[in-house]
């Protein structure tokens, strides 16, 4: 995951197995591949990780809904993975 975050991110640790990542200085379009680069090691890797990410030009709806926005995304992603995968479930037993 080091490989496509900015040396300057700021990284937090929210919650058991969920990470907060901020940081700047990119426009949308690197933004995306340094997500969909991050994605394909993962594959690559055989790793297992729900990502909920945003971009935003500003934060004038605040952190908080940022943060709510990839929330969403990253269930979404949970979702959509266990519903794909229906022997997943047993594989974290």
């Amino acid at each position: 995951m080091e490989e496509h975050i900015p040396e300057d991110a700021k990284i937090y640790r929210i919650g058991g197995d969920e990470f907060l990542v901020l940081f700047g200085g990119n426009d949308k379009e690197i933004f995306l591949q340094k997500i969909e680069a991050l994605r394909a090691d993962m594959v690559e890797s055989r790793a297992r990780m729900a990502l909920g990410y945003v971009w935003a030009m500003d934060t004038k709806g605040g952190l908080d809904y940022l943060m709510s926005l990839a929330d969403e995304e990253m269930y979404k992603e949970k979702r959509d993975f266990y519903a794909n995968n229906e022997n997943a479930a047993d594989v974290n037993a």
